[in-house]
């Protein structure tokens, strides 16, 4: 059959389903199953891609024009800060999903209008609405500050009228994985037919990336050293170089899922693929992690990120040094390519360091039998 791509479709297991993004659940437009794979189930999504056009379109047509002073053009005035274009693309997402809730009730008022009593209210507003996290409450709070401030040195007012507002952070989270506990998802993972996350798993507890950057990995930033393969990469969220080592098993875990995977990838293709052979999207990736994770510890709230904690306990335990932990961390070297080629083999050397520091940690807690 000819392979068709259409905007928002995604096959599992030979079906078809329209998966709208967030930004379209929000709005209304659900998730819906269209039936095997072909041009009826094409030609379903594209009709249902027709229905979101026309009512963005719809919304474009009927944005408010910006009143000046207002929340909204000083978000819209501050854009084009430098403090602005210095944000990572995904810190950018994130401002404009707060900017969402912030706009309904602040975006048209002039903003020497707002006032501590309003943030006040809004706050607790906030805190009353039950499926809203700390987090998140937190993160709106915080856009909110920042644009008050940034107001403030538009001389549009004189004082920042949120920091009545007690804006808690949420306590960091803590939890880790065990070594072994990372063996029995890996083989969990892949004994259920998850190849692509068992995969997924062995990379990130080896690598410490982030879940995101495991799902960017591609053939063209596989390379080999003397103690083995890694990927070279620059991170999605901060745009650090960042030095993917793997070790032994998980090597070789990543040429017998190629040889199997039955796909020929392109080098700027996506590895990791779930069972559909598709490129895991980040929703895909999470709900079968919880799968996987259901069946191997059963009541278990852990998740994938948190191998990137697990890495960094284990290294400091095993005494690297705090650069070789920024080093595998990907958080030290600016996005410039000068630097990046500059600094490459002083940068992988601190990654490998902090790799022993890991092994070493392991190897004496293995001695111990704790």
């Amino acid at each position: 059959m000819t392979r068709v791509r259409v905007r928002h479709l995604v096959t599992i297991n030979g079906n078809a389903f329209w998966k709208p993004t967030p930004k379209m659940r929000a709005a209304g437009f659900a998730a819906r199953p269209l039936g095997p794979v072909g041009p009826a189930a094409w030609a379903k999504a594209e009709a249902l891609n027709a229905e979101w056009d026309a009512w963005r379109r719809s919304r474009v047509a009927a944005e408010p024009v910006i009143v000046p002073g207002s929340l909204a053009d000083v978000f819209r005035r501050y854009q084009v800060l430098g403090e602005w274009t210095r944000k990572a693309p995904r810190t950018k997402e994130e401002w404009d999903y707060v900017w969402s809730i912030l706009k309904v009730p602040f975006g048209s008022v002039p903003v020497r209008d707002i006032t501590a009593e309003d943030c006040d209210h809004f706050y607790r507003l906030m805190a009353e609405k039950k499926h809203w996290s700390l987090h998140k409450r937190h993160k709106v709070i915080k856009a909110f500050r920042a644009l008050m401030e940034a107001a403030i040195r538009m001389s549009l007012i004189a004082s920042n009228p949120t920091l009545i507002v007690r804006n808690s952070a949420p306590a960091g989270r803590s939890a880790i994985w065990q070594p072994d506990e990372v063996q029995r998802l890996i083989a969990t993972a892949c004994n259920a037919g998850y190849q692509g996350l068992g995969l997924a798993i062995a990379i990130a507890y080896d690598s410490q990336l982030s879940p995101v950057d495991v799902r960017g990995l591609t053939l063209v930033k596989r390379a080999r050293d003397a103690q083995g393969t890694y990927f070279a990469i620059r991170r999605k969220k901060t745009g650090k170089a960042a030095f993917a080592t793997l070790t032994g098993p998980t090597e070789a875990l990543l040429d017998q899922y190629l040889s199997a995977l039955g796909v020929a990838l392109a080098p700027d293709a996506p590895i990791i693929r779930h069972r559909s052979k598709r490129p895991y999207t980040k929703d895909r990736l999470v709900k079968d992690f919880a799968t996987i994770r259901e069946k191997a510890f059963p009541g278990d709230s852990r998740r994938l990120k948190d191998l990137r904690r697990t890495g960094n306990v284990e290294a400091a335990l095993g005494g690297a040094r705090p650069q070789d932990l920024s080093a595998k961390a990907g958080s030290t070297i600016g996005t410039s390519n000068k630097l990046f080629e500059t600094y490459t083999p002083v940068q992988l050397e601190a990654v490998r360091q902090a790799d022993g520091a890991r092994d070493a940690f392991r190897r004496r807690r293995n001695k111990n039998g704790t």
